[in-house]
């Protein structure tokens, strides 16, 4: 069960002085509850393979050269692959490919040709680290799960050892492998492995990741050297949770670029009846019902307003989120005869380019919210129980708020014809002067921005 925001800071209490004493634990907010680890199995696969093949194959690990941008790519999602091939591609064109690091997830992304050299995550644990340095690292990573299990007294760090192991070992590796002036960059650093390679760096390079959405506690601390994030509003944001401005960097979102393409792009009748969308108003509602164990009041709030959507005959297409593996949770909470009404989006699909036929954007907890904005479009916020500071935005013009008793009306008057519609888009559009920065070019922006930290001695 992913844990609730009482529970992080709960736990953030407990585990302060041991996070001090070594920051790799910091990743239980991410991976708390992980079942035991089927990567352990995996590497000691791979050593087997290596020792058949004889040391001549260890041989070929690849290493970067001085001053080249090293990307992380690790997960194999729109989100990740949305953010970092772009700057990969920015790269390329001037001349200043990538270095590589890729798992058997991600493996594929190599036949892009948008790099020069490469390494897999398997490669670098099996190769860089001594036998008796992984013994050792094993044995303290044992220590630290009982120091956990001991503190929070709960069964919920039982499996602790795998991810604390692997990320100890990729800041062993790390240490030993990469040069004083790479520049490493990544879309997170929840994870163990990711915070491990970050935490190993020297002190005369330089890391960063990307912001991936809406900040919460999950998200901090952060241990890249440079946080890059969408644009001055997030910085502050940020420093809500105790991230210093002085590690922030705003330079927008690659994965955001394309939009400002997409918004001059004429009407597709193709599209549109592809996906039932010639009857207006048109609401694509953004999905993140996987998170229901976390935020079930948000979601069933959500679900109220999309019956009473529904129940007023207007057109709704609901965008999956990658996570959600079917429609189970639509029919389970509305029946099967009004889930026959809903046009269900598979993760797959473009949603830009659906999102930019659309005539509102309506959603819980998603900062998907900044895509439809950023394509004019308005966007409804279902009101929460609780306000957080990612439910900010409406508040400061990013869209507004709704509740299942007002949705209708509120579709209504911003949709095509709707009398509020353009006071709303001015409003959005003031907000994203100061929330996004950029806008078209983020990808470049930062390509220029880590060449310029590598060409110098102290970045």
């Amino acid at each position: 069960m992913p844990l609730k925001h009482d529970e992080v800071k709960l736990y953030s209490e407990l585990f302060r002085s041991l996070e001090e004493r070594e920051p790799i634990l910091s990743a239980w907010r991410y991976h708390c509850d992980s079942p035991k680890l089927s990567l352990k199995k995996k590497i000691v696969t791979t050593l087997a393979d290596l020792k058949k093949k004889g040391a001549s194959y260890l041989s070929t690990l690849q290493s970067p050269k001085s001053g080249q941008v090293v990307v992380l790519l690790l997960r194999d999602s729109p989100a990740t692959s949305g953010m970092l091939l772009p700057i990969m591609r920015s790269l390329c064109q001037i001349q200043a490919p990538a270095f590589l690091i890729v798992n058997g997830n991600t493996k594929h992304y190599l036949q892009q040709g948008l790099h020069s050299g490469y390494a897999t995550v398997n490669q670098l644990l099996c190769s860089v680290l001594k036998s008796t340095e992984v013994k050792r690292i094993e044995n303290k990573a044992e220590e630290y799960q009982k120091e956990l299990m001991k503190v929070s007294n709960s069964k919920r760090f039982e499996n602790a050892a795998d991810w604390i192991a692997m990320g100890l070992k990729a800041k062993e590796v790390s240490r030993i492998y990469f040069g004083a002036l790479n520049f490493i960059l990544t879309d997170t650093d929840l994870g163990a492995f990711d915070k491990g390679i970050l935490l190993g760096t020297s002190k005369q390079s330089c890391s960063a990741i990307l912001q991936h959405g809406f900040f919460d506690e999950k998200n901090f601390p952060i241990h890249s050297k440079k946080h890059i994030d969408w644009g001055p509003y997030f910085t502050k944001q940020a420093e809500l949770y105790g991230h210093p401005a002085n590690r922030s960097v705003s330079l927008g979102s690659p994965r955001f670029d394309r939009l400002e393409a997409i918004k001059q792009y004429p009407r597709n009748a193709e599209v549109l009846s592809k996906f039932d969308m010639l009857k207006k108003p048109v609401v694509m509602a953004i999905s993140n019902t996987h998170a229901y164990g976390i935020f079930r009041e948000h979601l069933d709030s959500y679900v109220e307003s999309i019956e009473e959507l529904l129940d007023s005959d207007i057109t709704v297409l609901v965008r999956l989120h990658p996570a959600e593996t079917g429609t189970s949770f639509y029919h389970d909470h509305l029946g099967a005869e009004k889930c026959r009404k809903i046009i269900f989006i598979s993760a797959k699909e473009d949603m830009y380019e659906i999102m930019n036929k659309c005539d509102v954007v309506y959603h819980t907890l998603s900062s998907a919210a900044m895509e439809g904005m950023l394509l004019g479009k308005p966007v409804l916020w279902e009101e929460a129980p609780e306000k957080r500071a990612y439910m900010e935005p409406p508040l400061l013009g990013g869209g507004i708020f709704v509740n299942s008793g007002n949705i209708v009306d509120a579709v209504k008057s911003v949709g095509p014809e709707g009398a509020e519609r353009k006071k709303v888009l001015d409003s959005q559009e003031e907000f994203l002067s100061i929330s996004v920065v950029n806008r078209g070019h983020a990808a470049d922006a930062i390509a220029d921005y880590m060449l310029e930290k590598t060409s110098k001695e102290d970045p």
